[in-house]
């Protein structure tokens, strides 16, 4: 299939359900997986326009999982391809231990050829009732429910305009909302006999409502395809691809029903014309949020029933940053909160976005126009805050800004990053103070940047949702990879770890983080299995998995007798991070990078440093002895801290430190070995207060480890 549609070819081994304009990739599990509790559904999702296939820039991330009961998760056992009269089904397969629960089948299919996945769930045998949840895990868009009664909800649509994605069902839901995740849940829960829709995209949006009204209206099947023709249809024309040039604004449309309730959301276009053939007895409204943000309701026509949106009124502002450099920039409404930024609406994104709210800016001075009204702004780079100032859009007028950003202090060492994640550019690395990054190894690719470059090989299996990198590499290596590639995708990483390990010297193996729904046994695994140098263990989209992460790393240290070092993901795709606080591998003496690389002659860190400022402790001794940490952090002057000390075993001494008057301090600390210590760990961590606790308790979060440090004792 990859050879007909080359578009396809990153997603060499996973099963694509597709149709004349839309292909939808499902999401893989490890075959080694005894069960992931939530599962993904979706991978990605193609649209064709014209001859060409174009990967939808957004798709939210939607997690299911099917359980026992009494919770218990059912593992996934495989996928398959099936025709059901003539129209291809994808299921997924999923099995409890105890056969009383019997079988549970995952079954989409593309809805009367039409924009719209319906996804089924079925149970197979057992005589006890399975449940099922859906999860979509906080990310860059908004949000709005759609409600069935008071307390309940037929779906959840997540808009980030131009595109719109929603989860749609035939039975009234529980919706749980919290700073992480939103979880929906069959209320009350039946047996595992149920179905719901996926709508994709803004044409799936146009025919939302209708599906809407028809839900609240059957008895029976609900999912039918709704005609074009009919009524509850709302027609837009459909656009074709947006030129450069075109700087018109997306705007916010809403349907609700009679009862004020939430039905569907629309992004249209300034002078985009919409058609209403919706029942006049039906008293559904479109609203639009003015230039205020102030929701007023669309009047149509009543002769030809349609309208246009009034355009928005704007105004323009200049910002400049001196001196200039790549920064992240983030306007938000400073008035009303849980506002989405203007770059959201934007028919052309010139940025690169690394949230909701914050962006890319490489060059100065940034000349934006926005709707009338008061806005926060925010510069940041990786360590600090360099611009922070309120300012007020008046229709029509011009406003300009300059802001000085001053060097960072205090000056903590080089930072380098070894991974870079999918659309994650140099700038953008630099952005965030990063002086050394890594890259794949290419032909002809010369630096343009100034930057220390790592050059690096990388494999990667889609199946698995992991990939290794290794370094330091050369085409040379690259070439001869490529022809001890394996055919088959199963052995792929193996087969690259021998590879990096069987060259002279070896290259150093970099493990990354897990994918989200893999299973955390399975990982642990493969780490023990395929011993890599370099653990991928903060910047994850997981960030509740720091610990667990580190945990496995004891555990390969307790295997193997080289030092275990630590890398970051890059996050700039995940959610839940804070541009102040982005991940870096800190290397005070960056004379040979490759060198301090390779030895671990660095530390692990969000805006913060500990390294050992003396010499190690002495082996075969149960004395008290005392090792000298140099710290150096922007997040602890006037703050408690805490100093914990492992050997590859577990925990070995913990301090507490008192406020720092400074960013840097040394500071000593007893620890005293095991006879069976052979190699240390430091860990810088931070106090504070969890979001949303009220009893003000406290507990300490990573913001600093070093490397394990050999004792160079025998194995």
């Amino acid at each position: 299939m990859a050879a007909s549609f080359p578009h396809l070819r990153p997603h060499q081994g996973q099963i694509v359900l597709g149709q004349n304009q839309l292909q939808v990739v499902a999401s893989s599990v490890p075959p080694l997986s005894g069960g992931s509790i939530f599962y993904p559904v979706l991978r990605a999702l193609y649209s064709r326009t014209g001859k060409t296939w174009q990967q939808q820039t957004w798709l939210p991330p939607l997690e299911i999982s099917i359980s026992t009961a009494a919770g218990e998760p059912l593992p996934f056992i495989g996928q398959d391809l099936e025709t059901h009269s003539g129209v291809p089904h994808l299921i997924s397969f999923f099995r409890a231990q105890n056969p009383a629960w019997g079988t549970a089948r995952l079954d989409m299919e593309w809805l009367d050829g039409g924009p719209m996945i319906k996804v089924s769930l079925t149970q197979d045998g057992g005589s006890e009732g399975l449940r099922w949840k859906l999860r979509v895990p906080d990310g860059y868009g908004e949000e709005h429910t759609i409600p069935w009664d008071q307390d309940r909800v037929a779906g959840l649509t997540i808009s980030f305009f131009p595109e719109v994605f929603t989860v749609l069902s035939q039975t009234p839901l529980t919706v749980k909302t919290d700073a992480r995740q939103t979880l929906l849940t069959p209320a009350p829960s039946p047996k595992l006999n149920s179905s719901f829709v996926l709508l994709p995209g803004r044409e799936a949006a146009l025919q939302q409502a209708a599906l809407v009204a028809q839900l609240k209206q059957c008895t029976k099947e609900c999912w039918k395809q709704p005609a074009r023709d009919e009524a509850w249809q709302i027609q837009m024309p459909w656009r074709r691809s947006m030129q450069k040039s075109d700087k018109r604004l997306f705007q916010s449309l809403f349907v609700h029903d009679d009862k004020g309730g939430f039905v569907s959301t629309l992004p249209i276009f300034e002078g985009e014309q919409l058609k209403w053939n919706l029942p006049l007895d039906q008293n559904w409204e479109v609203l639009y949020p003015d230039t205020q943000g102030i929701l007023k309701k669309l009047e149509f026509d009543k002769g030809t029933r349609s309208a246009k949106l009034p355009a928005l009124t704007l105004g323009s502002v200049q910002i400049d940053l001196k001196p200039g450099r790549p920064g992240f920039v983030e306007i938000r409404d400073a008035v009303r909160k849980n506002s989405v930024t203007w770059a959201r609406h934007l028919a052309h994104r010139p940025y690169e976005l690394v949230n909701a709210h914050s962006f890319l800016q490489k060059s100065w001075p940034l000349q934006a126009q926005l709707p009338g009204g008061d806005y926060q702004l925010q510069i940041r780079d990786g360590m600090q805050r360099l611009c922070v100032q309120r300012f007020t859009v008046l229709p029509g007028r011009h406003q300009a800004i300059t802001c000085s950003g001053e060097d960072p202090k205090p000056e903590l060492s080089l930072r380098a990053h070894l991974s870079l994640d999918n659309g994650t550019s140099e700038e953008m690395l630099q952005a965030a103070q990063f002086q050394a990054i890594g890259h794949l190894v290419r032909p002809g690719r010369e630096s343009t940047h100034g930057v220390s470059e790592i050059p690096m090989l990388m494999a990667e299996d889609p199946n698995l949702g992991l990939s290794l990198r290794a370094f330091p590499a050369d085409e040379s290596m690259r070439k001869n990879w490529l022809a001890a590639r394996p055919k088959d995708q199963a052995a792929l990483l193996p087969a690259f770890a021998k590879f990096a390990q069987a060259q002279e010297p070896p290259l150093q193996l970099v493990l990354e983080c897990p994918d989200i729904g893999f299973q955390f046994e399975d990982y642990r695994w493969l780490a023990l299995t395929m011993e890599p140098d370099f653990m991928e263990v903060l910047g994850c989209q997981q960030p509740d998995l720091v610990e667990p992460l580190l945990q496995v790393a004891h555990k390969l240290q307790q295997k193997t007798t080289h030092p275990v070092k630590f890398a970051a993901a890059t996050p700039f795709r995940g959610w839940d991070q804070d541009s102040d606080f982005i991940p870096a591998l800190y290397v005070p003496e960056p004379t040979n990078l490759i060198a301090a690389l390779r030895n671990g002659n660095y530390s692990l860190g969000l805006r913060s440093e500990i390294e050992l400022a003396g010499p190690l402790p002495t082996l075969g001794t149960d004395q008290t002895q005392t090792l000298l940490l140099q710290i150096r952090s922007y997040d602890l002057k006037d703050q408690a801290g805490l100093i914990r000390v492992y050997d590859q075993f577990g925990l070995l001494a913990e301090q507490k430190m008192s406020a720092m008057r400074d960013h840097e301090q040394r500071l000593p600390i007893a620890i005293r070995l095991r006879p069976s210590s052979r190699f240390l760990r430091l860990e810088l961590l931070g106090q504070g207060t969890p979001a949303g606790q009220a009893d003000g308790l406290t507990q300490p979060f990573l913001l600093a480890t070093s490397n394990f440090l050999s004792l160079n004792g025998p194995p």
